[in-house]
C-alpha cells in the first residue's frame, strides 16, 4: 500500500510540475486558463494513472509490443518507490525468534484514515457554520440591492440568483454547488454606491457561471484525503488566486470600470470578515496590493496563440497518452513487460527495492548450492523448481523469447532482481534457492524429484521446519485430548510447525501436516486431519 501510495503522489507531482511549467508559460494569457491547469493538477491526485493503464491494457496491439523495451524504462521512472517485495516470492528464512509482524501499514493506514476524519468533520463543522448563517438570512423583497442585481443578471445572461440578506459581516459572496444563493451582508450596501454594487455583482455572478464552487469542493476532496502532503495546499493557493483574477478579468470585460471596482473591493475588506473559501466564493483574495493594482491597471489578455494551443495539446497527449502506451504496449505499470525488458526496469529504475532477505540459517542446515540450469535446456526454465517463486507475468514473459540467448539474459536479471545486496557478485536469494532444491531432492524423493513433492516445496519456499513430529510407520495414534483424545490407526505422517510465516494466511505457530497414504514415501499435504487415519486397520491397546 505504502509503496503504491508513493508512486501515485510522485506521478502527481509530476504532473502538477508540469502544470506549474505550463502556467508560468502562460502568464500573459486568461487567469481562466492558469485556473484550469491547477484544477487539472488538483484532479490528478483522485485519478490514478493505473486506472487509464488497465483500460488500454485490455486492448491488444502487437504493433506496440516492439516497443516494450523502451516503455519499461519510463515505467521505472514513473514507479520510483515500486516495492517488489509485493509481486515476489521470497524465500523464509528461521530466526531464533518469530519474525516480528510489519506494523508500519495498519498504522500508517490507520494515521491516514485519521487524518481524513479530522478533515471531514472540519468541513463539516465549516458546511454547518455557512448554513446557519443562511438560514437566519431573509429574501431581499425589494429594493435597490435587488434592483441592481437583476440589471447584472441580464447583462451576464444569468436567468435568476436569489439575494440574501445576511446579519453576519461575511463577505459578500455565493454559497451552494447545485442552487446557488448570493449572500449579502445586511449593512454593507450603505458603504457602496451602485456602480460599486454593481461591480461586486457582476463578480459573483462569475464566479456561479464558471461554477467555482464545485470545482472548490472538489479541491476540498483532494485535501482531505491527501492532508499530509504539502503540495495540495500550495495547489489550492494557486487556484485561489487564479480563481479570483479570473473573476476580476471577467467583471472588467462586462463593462465594469476599474475605479468603482478596486473601491468597492476594499470596502468589502474593511467591512466585512472574509468567508469560507472552499465553500463560499467571495470577493476578497490574496496579495490584495497586487490585485488592486491589476485591476488598475487591467487590459485585455491576448487569445491563445497556434504555438500555445499546440503546447497545452501536446502536455494533454502526453499526460494522457502516456498511461495509456504503457496498456497498448502489453505493459501495464504495475505488471511485466514482454521479452527481456520484462524484467529491466528492476535494474533501470533508480529508486528500485530488492526484497529484503533476513538472516539466513546455520550453513550446517544446507548444502552448498548447486550451479544454476546451463544453456541446454532453457526453453523449460520456467516449468523447473523455479516455478515456485516465478510470477504469471514472467511467465508470459519468457514464453515469447525465441532465442537461448535471450533466455539466458532474462534468467540473470530475474535473479538480480531477487539479489537481496546487488553491489556485491553473491546472489544469497539464487545460492539459498538452489541449496534448498537440492536438499529436497536428497531427503524427500520418492516416486517424484524431492523438489516435486509437497514436502520439498514446502521445504524450498520456507525453509527448515522449527519443529518435526514424524510417525513415518503410522499406526496406533493417541488422539490429543483437547482433540477429543480417542486411540485410531495411521498412515505414516509428518506434522511440521512453524514459529511464524509470512504472507496471505499464514502467522504464528503454524502447522502443516504430511500423510502417506500410498506407504510409498510420497507424503502429501493435508488440511484435514481425518486424512491421516487408516480406515481399514484396526487400532491396537
Amino acid at each position: 500500500m505504502i509503496a503504491a501510495l508513493a508512486n501515485h503522489l510522485w506521478q502527481s507531482s509530476l504532473f502538477a510540475f508540469g502544470a506549474a511549467v505550463l502556467a508560468v508559460a502562460l502568464r500573459g494569457n486568461s487567469a481562466a486558463v492558469r485556473y484550469k491547469l491547477w484544477f487539472a493538477a488538483s484532479l490528478k491526485f483522485l485519478i490514478p494513472f493505473s486506472i487509464l493503464t488497465g483500460i488500454a491494457g485490455r486492448l491488444t496491439s502487437p504493433a506496440l509490443q516492439q516497443m516494450a523495451p523502451r516503455v519499461a524504462v519510463i515505467a521505472g521512472l514513473s514507479q520510483p518507490f515500486e516495492s517488489y517485495g509485493s509481486t515476489l516470492t521470497v524465500l523464509r528464512f528461521p530466526a531464533a525468534e518469530a519474525a516480528p509482524s510489519n506494523f508500519l501499514v495498519p498504522v500508517t493506514a490507520a494515521i491516514w484514515a485519521f487524518g481524513i476524519l479530522a478533515f471531514c468533520l472540519r468541513r463539516y463543522r465549516q458546511l454547518q457554520r455557512v448554513r446557519a448563517i443562511v438560514r437566519q438570512s431573509e429574501p431581499f423583497g425589494e429594493g435597490r440591492e435587488l434592483e441592481i442585481l437583476n440589471h447584472v443578471l441580464s447583462l451576464c445572461g444569468v436567468a435568476s440568483l436569489p439575494l440574501i440578506s445576511c446579519r453576519t459581516q461575511t463577505e459578500p459572496g455565493v454559497f451552494g454547488v447545485f442552487r446557488p444563493v448570493l449572500m449579502l451582508p445586511r449593512d454593507i450596501a450603505l458603504h457602496l454606491n451602485d456602480s460599486e454594487l454593481e461591480c461586486i455583482f457582476t463578480h459573483e455572478i462569475s464566479h456561479v457561471r464558471r461554477r467555482d464552487n464545485l470545482t472548490a469542493f472538489v479541491h476540498a476532496i483532494v485535501e482531505s484525503v491527501f492532508w499530509f502532503y504539502p503540495m495540495v495546499w500550495w495547489i489550492g493557493g494557486r487556484l485561489f488566486r487564479e480563481r479570483e483574477r479570473a473573476c476580476d478579468e471577467s467583471t472588467l470585460q462586462n463593462g465594469c470600470s476599474p475605479r468603482p471596482y478596486a473601491s468597492g473591493i476594499l470596502k468589502v475588506c474593511e467591512f466585512c470578515v472574509p468567508a469560507e473559501r472552499a465553500l463560499v466564493s467571495g470577493i476578497t483574495g490574496p496579495s490584495l496590493k497586487k490585485r488592486i493594482e491589476e485591476i488598475m491597471n487591467f487590459r485585455i489578455r491576448p487569445e491563445l496563440n497556434v504555438a500555445k494551443r499546440a503546447l497545452l495539446i501536446g502536455a494533454m497527449t502526453i499526460a494522457i497518452g502516456t498511461p495509456v502506451l504503457f496498456g497498448l504496449a502489453g505493459k501495464p505499470i504495475q505488471a511485466e513487460v514482454p521479452q527481456v525488458a520484462a524484467l529491466v526496469r528492476a535494474t533501470a529504475s533508480p529508486f528500485s527495492s530488492s526484497p529484503t532477505l533476513p538472516q539466513g540459517p546455520n550453513p550446517q542446515t544446507l548444502p552448498a548450492s548447486p550451479a544454476a540450469p546451463q544453456t541446454s535446456d532453457l526453453a523449460n526454465w520456467a516449468s523447473s523448481e523455479v516455478s515456485l517463486i516465478v510470477t504469471d507475468e514472467e511467465v508470459r514473459a519468457f514464453k515469447i523469447l525465441a532465442t537461448d540467448a535471450e533466455r539466458q539474459r532474462f534468467i540473470e536479471l530475474f535473479w538480480k532482481r531477487r539479489d537481496p545486496t546487488p553491489d556485491t557478485s553473491a546472489n544469497e536469494f539464487e545460492t539459498e534457492f538452489y541449496a534448498r532444491v537440492s536438499y529436497a531432492n536428497d531427503h524427500f524423493s520418492a516416486g517424484v524429484p524431492g523438489s516435486e513433492s509437497d514436502r520439498g516445496k514446502m521445504y524450498i519456499l520456507n525453509g527448515p521446519p522449527d519443529e518435526i513430529v514424524s510417525h513415518l510407520s503410522g499406526g496406533t495414534y493417541y488422539s490429543d485430548q483437547s482433540k477429543g483424545g480417542g486411540v485410531t490407526n495411521t498412515f505414516p505422517f509428518e506434522t511440521w510447525r512453524y514459529r511464524h510465516v509470512d504472507g496471505i494466511g499464514k502467522g504464528d505457530n503454524v502447522i502443516y501436516e504430511f500423510v502417506d497414504s500410498t506407504k510409498s514415501g510420497n507424503y502429501r499435504l493435508e488440511y484435514d486431519p481425518s486424512a491421516k487415519v487408516n480406515p481399514l486397520a484396526t487400532p491396537t491397546q
